[in-house]
């Protein structure tokens, strides 16, 4: 027969039981999150000349994407979060930094409008 647990141990599992259930739902959303983006891979294009290897001209899709190490498809393996991105909004494409990436990531994969053409992401 078990000794019954003491006082200060029943109070420590009560008080980290739900922390420790909060850790582990957000753990799995974190891991879930990452393997639905792993699983998407490919960001969707939206300027043909990235992919046909076609205009270079400075300012392009192209040009931007070379010169910025870009990628359209699935990110380099020792990439975990882009740095940069190349995206526009109506003006033509630029290449932008955390804050557009935020955007760019949020509207990619989560759906939130954002107004952004989304190229390529960068390093």
């Amino acid at each position: 027969m078990r000794p019954a647990p003491s006082g200060l141990r029943t109070l420590l599992w009560r008080a980290t039981r739900v922390k420790l259930v909060l850790f582990v739902v957000v753990a799995a959303w974190i891991i879930g999150s990452a393997v639905g983006l792993a699983a998407r891979g490919a960001v969707s294009v939206s300027d043909g000349d990235v992919l046909a290897g076609g205009a270079t001209e400075p300012g392009s899709v192209s040009a931007l994407v070379r010169a910025h190490d870009c990628w359209t498809g699935s990110a380099p393996d020792d990439v975990s979060v882009p740095g940069h991105v190349v995206a526009g909004r109506g003006a033509g494409p630029v290449y932008g930094g955390a804050r557009m990436v935020h955007l760019a990531l949020d509207q990619v994969f989560a759906g939130t409008p954002h107004g952004l053409t989304v190229y390529a992401f960068c390093r």
